[in-house]
């Protein structure tokens, strides 16, 4: 069925426990169980969503000299300098 499960390992598990569920119910279908081992065992991979740049539209706040000064421990025209530049 494609699965990447281990045979033997399902085998003895589940023959180790009377073919029954982690609830105790009697296993009624074993390729739906070896599914759900399969997919617990091998769980997809979630990529992260593509980062995007900003739209064009988009609004940038530009921070205040008091703001620059106190992230960067810099003087007042050292600061207004950095927002001159789009260093901040």
């Amino acid at each position: 069925m494609g699965f990447a499960v281990d045979p033997d390992r399902f085998f003895d598990v589940n023959e180790g426990r009377g073919w029954r569920t982690n609830y105790g119910k009697p296993v009624d279908d074993w390729k739906k169980l070896a599914a759900v081992w399969d997919r617990n065992e091998h769980p997809k991979t979630v990529t992260p969503p593509a980062r995007t740049e900003p739209k064009a539209d988009a609004v940038v706040k530009i921070p205040s000299v008091e703001e620059v000064m106190a992230k960067w421990g810099c003087d007042r025209e050292t600061a207004q300098g950095y927002i001159d530049e789009n260093m901040y």
